[in-house]
């Protein structure tokens, strides 16, 4: 719960960082974006609870594309 209930609208996980935790980010009811690089390995599944308009920029074939895949979530990805 490192950020839940934040007020952030934006959000970059830093390039190195291989886990989001058990509701990291829940209740972030502005959360709209968050940038997630191919070093996240771990993704808990409630990490994002309760974040109704979220988008998850991230390279295609990443965990955080899975993740986001099977829950519905909108995934963009980076132009090379």
């Amino acid at each position: 719960e490192a950020f839940a209930g934040s007020t952030a609208t934006y959000v970059v996980i830093p390039y190195g960082c291989e886990s989001i935790g058990p509701r990291a980010f829940a209740g972030c009811t502005f959360l709209h974006f968050v940038v997630i690089p191919e070093t996240v390995t771990y993704i808990a599944d409630d990490a994002f609870e309760n974040c109704p308009c979220l988008a998850i920029c991230t390279s295609e074939g990443t965990l955080a594309d899975d993740y986001a895949s099977a829950r519905g979530i909108w995934v963009s990805y980076p132009v090379n």
